[in-house]
């Protein structure tokens, strides 16, 4: 609550405190001033209900003081008593009224008497600020009816302008709402249909009148009525614009799609008034749609179906197609890959993404062939295209990927059969400069031993009797010194050298498809024996004849029908590869065990070739036949031998291939060919 202020003038400091302590209240605060100037000063600042004014005070007395308080405005009307211990004669008293008090003070004052009149100035004032306060009110009161009045009559008058405006207006929307190509309605917060332009009535067949007043429920298919009713609904209470899409009938009777845009409309107040909307017919949006969506799957399917992965990336390489190829081969989808950068999704290619980003830049098809990376146990060789492009002007790439594994490895394969197929060309002129020295030297070791042996012959009787030698003793130191047997056994090394190289000629030899021909398989296997025993690596120290080989073979073997240097081609890679794994494995007693037997239960003749080298483990076992896969080292094996042996056996000549393995226990290739040709 705001205090009253009492202003209390004396120059004597406890007269003042005196006065402060007699009217001490919780509603009255005390300003206290030593001198009249001081209380002209306090004046400025403060509004005073009452001013205790002592008469006697040096340079300005109470008179004086009073005096310019009355002159002044804003002090004019305060009530003034004063205070004096002095001047108790009735001219000093007239005195004191005539320059403005109400009233006048003895000392030594009566506090009763004091707090009494003071209390009565305290109320006149309240009672003053309160007249103050109702005038204020009355005037303001009075100003503001004015106003109103002003108001009302303005009023009048812009209302009727405003009806005359609205009339137009009224004209000119719904001039504007026919003008508009779609339809539009209109109803009340009811939903009354209350309007609609002619393009309403030209789809949905209807006039204004016709539907003006009445509910989606009267005018429109059950259970379209229900969904408008129930958008309204929401809408009213949302009061948000609201876009959905649903059907409407139109007059022909067809449920069109089309999408509704609706929202609230509002009166004077700002309170909702209804509802306005319109809607748009999207079939032929619908039917393009679809016409883009069947086109983006005939697109998506055919890119799937390529073999060739394609990515599609950004100008920040970041994926923005992911073709199937590319999920199979990533074991990544495309939701999981769309928007992530190429680099963490496919890191395989780490090396191609500086050249994608080239190939951006500079707006150039990029190409690399037979590029590689490692997946798992084998080594994978890729084309890799990178054509720029740019779409609304944002510049990306497509990075086709082509798997060319296959490709390489075939021309891989092309390269050693040609090699091959030049072994074969030279192996004929090998044979021959081979046989000519052969043949001189056996040639020669059989006349040696003739002349050496004949004690007849006169060419030798007459060369011993020149020098004085008998026939008779020269034969017998050679039989004595063994010259004739080492003689025997020169030509004995001939004639298997001469086998071995027509052995080595007959299985260069390119073969006919149709060269089948009668062979006995343990013949086949004993011709192949000999040629592997010539197999030698010096630098390894690798030889051939240092494996045992334990024949076990069936008595009276039937014929076989076939190409005979092919299945001994099959025969030879078998042997050699497990010649090399006994001797990288450093088997130390390295052992064949060759079994060829006729199946009893079928009309075929079983070849059984069983090392005890390191063994295969059974995911080795399931991969041995395949093109390209080899245990060897980079650069000696090529992983098509056994490939190709499988091919032999099984599609040229009908027959069955398999192997049985365990790791240290050696393995077992077991090849069935039938007896009779197909």
């Amino acid at each position: 609550m705001k205090k009253i202020h009492i202003l209390a003038v004396d120059d004597r400091p406890e007269n003042l405190l005196a006065l402060e302590t007699l009217l001490e209240s919780p509603e009255l605060e005390i300003v206290k001033a030593g001198s009249g100037d001081e209380a002209l000063s306090k004046t400025i600042d403060h509004e005073f209900a009452l001013i205790l004014l002592d008469v006697q005070m040096p340079d300005m007395d109470g008179y004086e003081t009073a005096e310019l308080l009355r002159s002044v405005k804003k002090t004019s009307t305060i009530p003034i008593i004063f205070v004096t211990a002095a001047n108790k004669e009735d001219h000093h008293v007239f005195k004191g009224y005539e320059s403005g008090a109400v009233d006048y003070l003895l000392k030594p004052l009566e506090p009763v008497i004091l707090t009494s009149k003071v209390k009565i100035f305290i109320e006149l004032h309240k009672q003053k600020i309160l007249f103050e306060e109702k005038t204020r009110e009355l005037d303001a009161k009075v100003i503001e009816l004015e106003a109103l009045k002003l108001e009302l009559e303005e009023e009048v008058k812009e209302r009727k302008k405003a009806e005359e405006k609205q009339k137009r207006t009224t004209n000119f929307v719904s001039a504007l709402l026919d003008a508009v190509p779609t339809p539009v309605f209109y109803k009340d917060k009811e939903g009354r249909y209350q309007g609609c332009n002619k393009a309403f009535s030209t789809f949905m067949g209807v006039t204004p009148d016709d539907i003006r007043g009445k509910r989606v429920d009267e005018l429109w298919p059950g259970d379209q009525a229900v969904v408008y009713h129930q958008k309204d609904l929401e809408l009213m209470r949302n009061s948000r614009h609201q876009v959905y899409e649903f059907k409407v009938t139109d007059k022909q009777g067809e449920a069109k799609p089309v999408i509704f845009a609706k929202d609230v409309f509002r009166d004077e107040k700002g309170k909702v008034a209804g509802i306005i909307g319109a809607f748009s017919d999207i079939s032929e949006l619908k039917q393009t749609q679809e016409e883009i969506r069947s086109l983006r799957n005939y697109l998506s399917n055919i890119i799937d179906s390529m073999p060739s992965m394609l990515i599609g990336v950004d100008n920040k390489t970041r994926i923005t197609h992911w073709n199937l190829r590319a999920r199979n081969v990533t074991r990544i989808s495309q939701e999981v890959a769309k928007g992530q950068s190429l680099e963490k999704i496919f890191p395989q290619l780490e090396n191609g993404i500086e050249f994608v980003q080239k190939a951006i830049e500079s707006q150039q098809v990029y190409h690399h062939s037979r590029s590689t990376r490692q997946e798992k146990d084998r080594v994978v060789y890729e084309d890799i295209t990178i054509y720029p492009l740019v779409t609304n002007g944002i510049g990306g790439a497509v990075i086709r990927i082509d798997d060319v594994t296959d490709r390489v490895q075939m021309e891989e394969m092309m390269a050693e059969t040609e090699k091959m197929l030049s072994v074969g060309g030279l192996a004929a002129g090998i044979a021959h400069e081979i046989n000519n020295p052969l043949a001189g030297m056996m040639q020669s070791a059989y006349v040696m031993k003739s002349r050496l042996e004949s004690t007849n012959m006169p060419a030798n009787l007459q060369v011993a009797e020149e020098l004085g030698i008998k026939m008779a003793d020269i034969r017998d130191f050679m039989e004595k010194r063994d010259i004739f047997r080492m003689i025997d056994a020169i030509n004995d090394s001939g004639s298997r050298a001469a086998e071995i190289v027509n052995t080595m000629l007959s299985f260069a030899r390119k073969s006919n498809t149709n060269d089948m021909s009668s062979h006995y398989p343990n013949t086949l296997m004993d011709e192949i024996l000999d040629l592997a025993a010539t197999d030698y690596d010096l630098k390894t120290k690798y030889d051939f004849k240092s494996i045992e080989i334990i024949k076990q073979y069936d008595e009276k073997l039937p014929m076989l029908t076939c190409e005979g240097a092919r299945v001994q081609q099959v025969l030879l890679n078998i042997l050699r590869n497990g010649a090399q794994a006994m001797h990288t494995a450093k088997t130390k007693f390295p052992r064949f065990i060759i079994r060829i037997y006729k199946e009893d239960a079928s009309d075929m003749v079983c070849m059984e070739i069983a090392d005890n080298g390191p063994g295969m483990d059974e995911e080795t076992c399931a991969k041995v036949f395949d093109p390209f896969f080899t245990t060897k080292p980079v650069g000696i094996g090529t992983g098509l031998g056994l490939s190709v042996s499988y091919f032999i056996i099984t599609k040229n000549h009908k027959g069955k291939m398999d192997v049985i393995s365990e790791p240290g226990n050696g393995a077992t290739f077991i090849i069935k060919l039938p007896i009779q040709s197909y």
